[in-house]
């Protein structure tokens, strides 16, 4: 039983070594953790101290601007510095938890921003209020400055605090990764050596019982029990190696291998007890540096230093495996010694393929979404929660700013004040495309399209937004609409008098008539006719008719008012529609008419007498004619009109020119309806 002990002791004393060796990686690996947790905060601490002091510095630097100025635009930045100095101020309260010190100076700093603050805000509150002088100005300023002062002299503090806490914390952390290191190299060194004693010890045993049983005649059951050990202990060291996800390798100082776990066969073309010399290697196994090109010089190789008595840790290198396939690796080796001289050394190599390609697809996708943004004609700004983290330089041209300054501004500070609300309601859609206006960094403002969407990006929501000057688009449909009511126009006027036409009339009148009905309202159609208008163009020309219905157009307009519709149906025909105008009032609208007339007449210097006959129809709220049904009793009515007065125009006879006599004679008939 004592000799089955001594036996098993030296594995036990190997497998006890791998579970001591687990436990202290967990605990370095808490301890690494921690440092690394350290210098995240110190970090963060640093960042919010230096970021709390540019904003402060914006906020300053836009009030200065605004009351040098009075222009509220240079009030952008300290704007846009207030939600960010909220959640600044709010990160300063937190740092230094465990500090009493920097406890202290961040609460002092954080009083010291938000008084400034309040200085400001008091600043802006008189200059826009017109109360206060500037000598309170100026002690408003003073006190701002010192305020600002004592600011930047604290966070200087808390910075020299936080570089001291962060070299510590990176200290710690290396150092925890180099006990790391050594802890698994020294396991499995350790490892290595109790299996090598136990393999001796077992051989030195098996040979004494053989002596013994030689000797003393013991029987075969004793010798098939110490094989089965020496075979239960070469499991378990094999076990050990198999179980462990990096390659292991151990050469002698003859490169002869001793030791290929599976993870190492994979890449390594040898077997144990093959002989692979630095020439072999780089035939067989062909190493090159990071870039995958350059050769890895042989000489330097980590397995040769490592026969030479010196160690390395975290060599980067490409292998090439027997499939022909490139792999990356970080390799950390050490020399094994035996009475001070180097016996062997040990390889530990890390497939670090994955990570390598999962970073080159990372830079390689950035690369590309950089290349696509910046070629775009559009542009492109990512937001976080409504504050830019990025745009193409397009956007950045369009603005006036450069990308840097946007980075970290509000996104709705670049609209027009009116768009701003739509824009921040937009930043929460997961899908959405609206048109807004832009506005300049010197006040100019253009049209844009905007469509934007939410993404993931680095396991975090982001919106993304491609945003389109629209201006030329915009341009383009005002010059349509205008020529499209410029073509409106001329289809539905009269070209000589500027009236409606027959189609205009029609058009206008039947909204007219409908709205009319709607309100309650009467609806009046008068229809007038320019007598004697064949007899103008006869004997004084078509251009002196063109003249008399420009005159007759005017008096109708100048008689009903604006809110008529006057059209020229065609030839001396003209239609009047009008919802203010009962059966009395046109009836006197009419005599109004009859008087503008002989008015006209008495003082014009043509060489005819304008005379116009006219007839109405209405339709009162109650009633429901259609438009085409006022039209015919108003003409019915004017032509009983003229029928009943049997009017003839006359012509007004006006000296002749020099050598030149006027033929026109008397006109008979009844007196005209306008004389």
């Amino acid at each position: 039983m004592t000799v089955f002990r001594r036996r098993v002791s030296p594995w036990l004393a190997a497998l006890a070594a791998v579970l001591l060796t687990a436990l202290l990686s967990a605990v370095l690996g808490f301890d690494y953790l921690r440092a690394q947790a350290d210098i995240r905060s110190a970090l963060s601490a640093r960042a919010a101290m230096t970021e709390t002091l540019s904003i402060m510095k914006d906020g300053e630097t836009g009030v200065r601007g605004f009351l040098l100025t009075d222009d509220p635009r240079f009030l952008a930045p300290y704007e846009a510095a207030l939600p960010k100095l909220r959640f600044m101020l709010a990160t300063l309260e937190r740092v230094g938890a465990s500090d009493t010190s920097q406890r202290q100076s961040a609460l002092l700093a954080n009083g010291l921003a938000r008084r400034k603050l309040e200085l400001l805000a008091t600043l802006i509150q008189r200059r826009n209020s017109r109360i206060g002088s500037e000598a309170d100005e100026l002690a408003l300023l003073r006190e701002g400055k010192l305020t600002m002062d004592s600011l930047r002299v604290e966070i200087d503090r808390m910075l020299d605090r936080a570089d001291s806490e962060l070299a510590v914390a990176e200290a710690a952390a290396e150092s925890a990764k180099l006990r790391f290191q050594l802890l698994v190299v020294g396991a499995l060194l350790g490892a290595l050596a109790f299996s090598a004693f136990g393999l001796r010890k077992a051989q030195r045993d098996a040979l004494d019982a053989r002596l013994i049983s030689a000797q003393l005649g013991r029987d075969l059951a004793a010798r098939q029990q110490a094989e089965a050990s020496l075979r239960d202990q070469t499991r378990l060291l094999e076990s050990v190696l198999s179980s462990i996800g990096d390659g292991v390798v151990v050469l002698n100082a003859d490169r002869s291998f001793e030791v290929i776990n599976p993870a190492a066969k994979h890449f390594v073309p040898w077997q144990v007890g093959d002989r692979a010399s630095p020439s072999e290697w780089v035939k067989e196994c062909p190493t090159f540096l990071p870039d995958g090109r350059t050769p890895f010089p042989p000489e330097i190789g980590p397995l040769t230093l490592a026969l030479q008595g010196r160690g390395s840790d975290g060599v980067e290198l490409v292998i090439v495996d027997p499939q022909r396939v490139a792999r990356s690796f970080s390799v950390t080796t050490r020399p094994i010694t035996v009475d001070g001289v180097t016996r062997a050394a040990v390889a530990v190599f890390r497939d670090t393929s994955a990570l390598r390609s999962a970073q080159n697809a990372l830079l390689e996708s950035e690369e590309r979404y950089r290349v696509l943004s910046e070629a775009t004609f559009e542009g492109v700004a990512v937001t976080i929660d409504g504050l830019i983290v990025d745009t193409n330089p397009r956007v950045a041209d369009w603005l006036g700013y450069t990308r840097q300054e946007m980075v970290g501004m509000s996104a709705p500070s670049f609209f027009v004040p009116e768009d701003r609300a739509l824009v921040a309601r937009q930043a929460h859609v997961a899908e959405s495309s609206y048109e807004a206006t832009m506005m300049r960094r010197d006040g100019s403002t253009f049209p844009v399209e905007m469509r934007g969407r939410l993404v993931t990006f680095r396991n975090q929501v982001v919106r993304l937004a491609a945003i389109r000057d629209v201006t030329e688009k915009k341009q383009r449909e005002a010059e349509l609409l205008a020529a499209a009511e410029r073509l409106r126009t001329i289809a539905l006027h009269d070209e000589l008098t500027g009236l409606y036409n027959r189609r205009g009339f029609l058009e206008v009148a039947e909204r007219l008539l409908i709205a009319a009905r709607a309100a309650g309202r009467a609806l009046t159609v008068l229809f007038a006719d320019l007598n004697g208008m064949k007899l103008i163009n006869d004997e004084l020309g078509h251009e002196m008719g063109d003249h008399a219905l420009r005159a007759t157009a005017k008096l109708l307009r100048e008689q009903l008012g604006p809110t008529a519709v006057l059209a020229r149906l065609g030839g001396d025909e003209f239609a009047i529609a009008c919802d203010l105008l009962d059966e009395v009032t046109a009836v006197n609208a009419l005599a109004s008419l009859e008087a503008a007339v002989k008015a006209h007449n008495a003082q014009s210097g043509s060489r005819y007498r304008l005379s116009i006959s006219a007839g109405l129809a209405v339709a009162s709220a109650f009633d429901s004619p259609t438009l085409f049904d006022l039209m015919q009793a108003a003409d019915a009515n004017m032509y009983e009109t003229k029928r009943a007065r049997n009017l003839r125009p006359s012509l007004r006879v006006l000296p002749p020119p020099e050598g030149e006599e006027l033929r026109i004679g008397p006109v008979s008939g009844r007196k005209p309806l306008h004389d």
